[in-house]
């Protein structure tokens, strides 16, 4: 039986459009999109439910289920929903959490908790909440009792206590037939990767650090530097572009996904140094491309990649593996236990959600 999914994604960008496109391109149900574009984010967890509940109440489609992206107010949005719309099963799908996001400098003096308040009582008021990886999960759990214990008032435990029960975890996909079908691209040097977005929660610092000890040690490589970015980066990115001119073969966003996926089969290795990760869909879209990982032994890596020998614990392992990646550029075997993110494998589990089946 084929029902009508609203998708309703208010920061549609990045990695977050491409999960709201395969889940339309994937499904046996008909998926109609509500977005708003990616930018802003404060004001979209502040004001989106309100734009995007006219769009739904507006529409000549009827749902039978309403799957939300967690940047917005969701009690707000669901309160906004006309009568006839009031008792539609509402979905919560939570990419990114702030109850554990790690803030910059800057932000981090002016922390405003409402972000993660209004994380948590989106939580409250869905039907179902979905964590994109088992990590996300438990770290948002465990950062419940330590965050309502910072408010004047008590006893507001129990209420959250009732999210546990309801909540499941659904990983993001990746089409990995598309990925494979882009043919590898040869180079005369081994091609470091960087396609995570440009901010400082990815910890280009440290990324910069790699690239600048590589050099000194006379190591030859060429990198690719692309990933989403926004008005305001960190200034390790113009470190990079200034210092590794003569490395750099691409800099800068790719203007389409099929240039994306270009630029990850011209590349060999992937050395990842995140502060911050719950799914990391960047990491796996290049693993599936041939490209060697070199992951941090912290955040979501250990649970999705826990078979494969790429964890590093120190900088000099960091730099030990990236060198030996380095010179061993052969395109990166596909573990077969990754085959369950495939979306062909995955699309089941995002089709019962709420929805009617046969």
């Amino acid at each position: 039986m084929t029902s009508n999914l609203f998708l309703v994604e208010p920061f549609y960008s990045g990695s977050h459009a491409q999960w709201a496109r395969d889940i339309q391109r994937f499904s046996r149900h008909n998926v109609h999109l509500f977005t708003l574009p990616g930018r802003n984010w404060k004001w979209r967890m502040a004001s989106s439910a309100i734009p995007l509940a006219e769009q739904i109440n507006q529409s000549s489609v009827s749902p039978d289920v309403i799957l939300v992206s967690g940047m917005m107010d969701l009690p707000l949005f669901k309160s906004l929903l006309s009568a006839d719309l009031q008792q539609i099963p509402i979905i919560l799908y939570l990419h990114e959490t702030q109850l554990t996001y790690p803030w910059n400098e800057p932000d981090h003096r002016n922390r405003d908790r409402q972000y993660a308040w209004r994380n948590l009582t989106s939580m409250l008021v869905a039907d179902e909440v979905v964590f994109n990886s088992s990590y996300h999960q438990e770290v948002v759990f465990e950062a419940i009792p330590t965050f309502l214990s910072a408010f004047p008032e008590q006893g507001y435990q129990t209420s959250f206590e009732s999210i546990l029960h309801k909540s499941k975890v659904i990983s993001p996909g990746v089409d990995m037939d598309a990925i494979r079908a882009q043919p590898r691209v040869k180079s005369a040097l081994p091609v470091i990767l960087w396609n995570h977005r440009w901010e400082h929660d990815k910890n280009p610092e440290s990324f910069l650090h790699l690239l600048q000890e590589l050099k000194r040690e006379g190591e030859a490589f060429q990198l690719i530097v692309c990933g989403e970015h926004f008005q305001h980066q960190p200034e390790a990115f113009e470190s990079i572009r200034t210092e590794f001119e003569h490395e750099i073969i691409h800099w800068g966003y790719a203007e389409s996904r099929e240039q994306y996926l270009q630029l990850l089969r011209s590349s060999h290795v992937l050395p990842v140094t995140s502060n911050q990760e719950f799914f990391g869909l960047s990491v796996l879209e290049a693993i599936v491309a041939g490209v060697h990982p070199v992951l941090p032994n912290r955040l979501s890596y250990p649970s999705i990649y826990r078979d494969l020998n790429v964890f590093y614990g120190s900088f000099v392992e960091f730099l030990s593996q990236t060198k030996e990646a380095l010179r061993q550029p052969a395109a990166y075997q596909l573990p077969s236990q990754l085959d369950q993110y495939n979306w062909k494998n995955l699309i089941k589990k995002y089709d019962s959600l709420g929805l009617k089946t046969e």
